[in-house]
């Protein structure tokens, strides 16, 4: 069985996988850039292969706190994107690096 940088991905059973595959495109992960935004309808759950996108939760007083790193041994907004499709948090780029997106 190939090996997939992502280790979600990775760990499906082939049949699953390949059904999943041909919708997977790669993204660029640049430092910065915001994968969901809290509230907001999800479009893609990202499967990082490198890099590490960061989960905050916005303070109603303006600050953030960050809940969760994500990198290749994870998925941004999977849970959600399959149920209620509205992502709970900020994901941020915090180190640049590559990945898989899956339009939902």
């Amino acid at each position: 069985m190939p090996q997939h940088p992502n280790r979600i991905l990775n760990a499906l059973p082939q049949n699953i996988f390949a059904a999943v595959q041909s919708h997977l495109k790669p993204v660029e992960l640049t430092f910065g850039d915001i994968v969901a935004e809290t509230g907001q309808p999800i479009e893609r759950v990202h499967f990082p292969h490198s890099g590490v996108i960061s989960l905050v939760v916005e303070m109603e007083v303006g600050d953030m706190i960050e809940t969760a790193m994500v990198g290749r041994d994870g998925a941004v907004n999977a849970t959600a994107a399959l149920d209620g499709l509205i992502a709970l948090h900020r994901g941020i780029i915090q180190v640049a690096g590559s990945g898989a997106a899956l339009t939902v």
